[in-house]
């Protein structure tokens, strides 16, 4: 029986040797051997493939039904704004240079006055009245009437050739500012015109009495005495329309009301 058991046991220990070393595996290589560094350099090398994970994407909100109108509601109410903007620009700049015209027009009326009216009667005036002042003082002061002193044909003629030339020079000069009196009327105030009659009546009758043309009456021609209150209602005048020049000119695009009236204070009245 133990026979028959080890009959047995033998064959299948030496099938299971001889299947745990494979049948042509080379012979052991001893370790520091060039066999055994040829064998380390040949294994083959070890490759990482490296792929791209895909996007992330957060879910989002389901959207509302006016979202595709927005954008194009909005470069819609863009434009239009632009448009009203450019236009009222537009209007504005045509405004302001309608108004800068019109401002250049008044300024050049007012400065036509100032030159061809007011500037040229003011400089005459104040050179006969420099004349007379120095005429005054030599025959009686301030009191004293050049017209009224005419009246007497005695009183000419006794006065020294310088005063006789002196009373020449003021009837000239009397007779200059009644011509640009009568042709350049349409240019003054109408508030100025009472007082620029009086004046021009005043060198007319100047005129008549130096050359004894009236009779020697001081009571009934005293009243075309020289009316000095013009002088004060000439300065106001000038002063008003350089002051709207001034504010034309600082404010050229501007509409402007119509200047003020001119306003002749009770003590410079007639």
């Amino acid at each position: 029986m133990r026979l028959l058991i080890a009959a047995v046991l033998l064959p299948l220990m030496w099938l299971s040797t001889a299947g745990a070393q494979p049948a042509n595996s080379p012979p052991a290589v001893q370790p520091g051997t060039k066999q055994e560094e040829v064998n380390l350099t040949s294994e083959p090398p070890i490759v990482v493939r490296v792929e791209q994970a895909a996007p992330f994407e957060m879910a989002s909100p389901p959207k509302s039904w006016w979202e595709p109108y927005a954008q194009p509601a909005i470069s819609g109410f863009a434009a239009l704004l632009g448009a009203a903007v450019g236009g009222l620009i537009a209007k504005w700049n045509a405004s302001a240079a309608n108004n800068q015209r019109a401002n250049e027009i008044e300024i050049a009326q007012i400065q036509s006055k100032l030159n061809d009216f007011y500037g040229r009667f003011r400089l005459v005036s104040e050179e006969n009245k420099l004349v007379s002042m120095e005429f005054k003082t030599r025959h009686g002061g301030d009191s004293f009437r050049t017209l009224l002193a005419l009246l007497d044909p005695k009183w000419l003629k006794g006065l020294s050739p310088a005063d006789k030339t002196i009373v020449a020079r003021m009837v000239e000069n009397g007779l200059i500012l009644r011509t640009l009196v009568r042709d350049k009327a349409g240019l003054v105030d109408p508030a100025i015109s009472p007082y620029l009659a009086k004046v021009s009546a005043h060198f007319s009758m100047l005129e008549l009495a130096y050359k004894g043309e009236l009779e020697n009456d001081p009571e009934r021609f005293k009243q075309y005495v020289y009316p000095e209150k013009l002088d004060g209602v000439l300065d106001i005048e000038m002063k008003r329309l350089a002051g709207r020049i001034a504010l034309l000119l600082a404010k050229s695009g501007k509409r402007h009301k119509a200047i003020s009236p001119l306003m002749i204070p009770n003590k410079l009245q007639l």
